[in-house]
């Protein structure tokens, strides 16, 4: 079993979009904490739960990241598209993975 001890102040949502991170990486990274969390306390119900939520506020933080890529004409946006396509099927394997095995 892996422990994961996550300060919370360091996920806070930074005012300042510069940073690298806004309030759609909070929730993302939110949801992970809280699967990390459950798994560990057994709570495998609720696991299955989280990475649904995984699953949705990843497609939402994707679909309003690429939309911004291609309105602002970023230059690798097919390439970071492909990224997000990537990351958001993995997660929907994950998700089927978990059902079937429950």
């Amino acid at each position: 079993m892996v422990t994961v001890n996550v300060n919370e102040q360091e996920w806070q949502p930074c005012q300042d979009l510069e940073c690298g991170h806004d309030s759609r990486y909070v929730k993302v990274v939110a949801v992970l904490d809280r699967l990390l969390a459950d798994a560990g306390h057994g709570q495998m119900q609720k696991v299955g739960k989280g990475l649904q939520h995984l699953l949705a506020n990843t497609l939402d933080l994707a679909e309003l990241e690429n939309r911004a890529m291609r309105e602002i004409g970023y230059p690798e946006w097919v390439e970071h598209e492909h990224d997000h396509h990537l990351l958001c099927t993995t997660i929907a394997s994950l998700c089927w993975r978990w059902s079937r095995s429950r």
